[in-house]
């Protein structure tokens, strides 16, 4: 039977779970993910200062089906107080929310530069000090961190992170074994993983090349992790955590039809439109921005450019046709195809 695992006071039915992915884990995908056994799935990252500001944006992440529970997000920022006074508007005016998991992770630069994310990895104190706050302001909501291996080669700190973590009172660090350096790049070091969890009393989700059932579970087997964090092996093939399942209890997974693929996307695509549509879509708080409203056509507006007397001449009317036409004349600068 499937092993499952506690956290705070929730118990999840298995130690399979979608990472959060930024651009990918919308409530649509979310959900493909839960019904294929996922134990829980973490929102995209959303940030603590849009939270604070009611960004219409950052708002957006929290829109779902409100039985989809347990409802877990992830924030992050750079400023423990923003992260901690976020969490708690997040907790408090569009809940329910089940738990909290901090960015410390999020490689990319547009991040980074702003103190937020795997920069955090930079200063053990602070990172102490951003749970903390964090911890206290959503209780008694059980709050998790990611972490990455540290910030480059000559800073892998993961352990005294996820110690810090856990001084802080984070019930659980989920560790990418690369550093941000890194970013994707190479073999991810589940050892790390092994001695992160051999260091700290908290729960260890691993994660990094997690492209298979089989690599998933030979990852859990090697390093003793608590749990497995699904991330881009979920990508395009959530039957993972199916496949996941079914190996833990010693069967085969059914294999993947094609019409089963096809269903699965067209009904993913019809969930996405439902979603920009605004089918879930959460109040906003007196004076927040404005939202844009849905376009058809994506806000393309189709439209013929000026055509030039010469090519107008032609049957087609295009300045291919004109040069057909007179080759000796050529194109003259000013005519244009015609555009939509």
């Amino acid at each position: 039977m499937p092993t499952g695992v506690q956290l705070g006071p929730l118990r999840l039915p298995n130690r399979y779970f979608l990472a959060p992915l930024a651009g990918v884990s919308d409530w649509p995908f979310r959900l493909l993910c839960r019904e294929m056994g996922a134990a829980i799935a973490h929102t995209e990252m959303i940030s603590s200062h849009g939270l604070v500001n009611g960004g219409d944006q950052t708002l957006s992440y929290l829109e779902r089906p409100m039985e989809e529970r347990p409802f877990a997000i992830q924030v992050f920022g750079h400023d423990p107080d923003v992260l901690a006074q976020g969490a708690r508007i997040a907790v408090d005016r569009y809940g329910p929310i089940d738990a909290v998991d901090i960015n410390m992770g999020c490689p990319v630069k547009k991040v980074c530069c702003h103190g937020a994310g795997a920069a955090l990895l930079r200063d053990p104190l602070l990172v102490e000090r951003t749970v903390r706050k964090v911890v206290e302001a959503v209780s008694p909501l059980p709050v998790t961190v990611k972490l990455r291996a540290g910030w480059d080669e000559e800073h892998r700190n993961a352990l005294e992170i996820a110690l810090a973590c856990e001084q802080g009172g984070a019930l659980a660090v989920g560790l990418h074994p690369r550093t941000r350096a890194q970013m994707y790049r190479g073999r991810a070091d589940w050892d790390l993983i092994r001695r992160t969890k051999e260091a700290v009393h908290i729960a260890v989700w691993g994660s990094g090349d997690l492209f298979s059932a089989q690599s998933a579970l030979r990852m859990l087997r090697e390093t003793g992790a608590d749990a497995a964090r699904i991330a881009r092996g979920a990508c395009g093939y959530p039957w993972i955590f199916r496949e996941l399942l079914a190996l833990e209890r010693g069967e085969t997974a059914p294999e993947v039809t094609l019409e089963e693929w096809r269903e699965t996307i067209l009904r993913h695509l019809r969930m996405a439109i439902e979603d920009k549509q605004g089918k879930h879509r959460l109040h906003r708080p007196e004076g927040a921005p404005r939202p844009r409203a849905y376009r058809d056509n994506g806000g393309h507006v189709q439209r013929s450019w000026p055509r030039c007397a010469r090519c107008a001449s032609t049957s087609s009317g295009t300045p291919e046709a004109a040069a057909a036409a007179s080759p000796s004349a050529g194109w003259r600068p000013s005519c244009t195809p015609t555009r939509t």
